[in-house]
């Protein structure tokens, strides 16, 4: 199991949240910066449920990769989608810093994911 690597890939988006939530504290204040780490952070939980869910699994056959490759992506989008609406609906933050906060960090992760696989180990 690599656990290093999930929890940098779930790491990422809160750092990039921390650095949005700061610009846009300083901008467009404090209710704008506290929706952008909560979009930001709700892609990292998503990412370290279905990430630890997906590396605690042992290597099979290549038909058992793929369904657990596509059960781990379907529960992420499952977190992300219902987190985004419980928060946009109950929890009360402002939809357009929320957004941004889950689009970089789900940016964030696309850089994550190709910086670790061109790394020869």
């Amino acid at each position: 199991m690599n656990v290093r690597f999930v929890i940098k890939q779930s790491a990422t988006p809160l750092i990039i949240g921390a650095i949005g939530s700061a610009l846009f504290a300083v901008f467009s204040g404090l209710a704008a910066a506290r929706s952008v780490f909560c979009g930001s952070a709700l892609v990292a939980v998503a990412l370290l449920v279905s990430g630890g869910f997906f590396a605690r699994m042992r290597v099979g056959s290549a038909g058992a990769v793929v369904l657990r490759l596509a059960v781990s992506s379907a529960l992420k989008w499952l977190i992300l989608m219902g987190g985004a609406a419980l928060a946009l609906t109950q929890g009360g933050v402002v939809p357009a810093p929320f957004t941004f906060g889950v689009i970089a960090g789900l940016v964030s992760t696309v850089f994550n994911v190709a910086s670790h696989t061109s790394s020869s180990y």
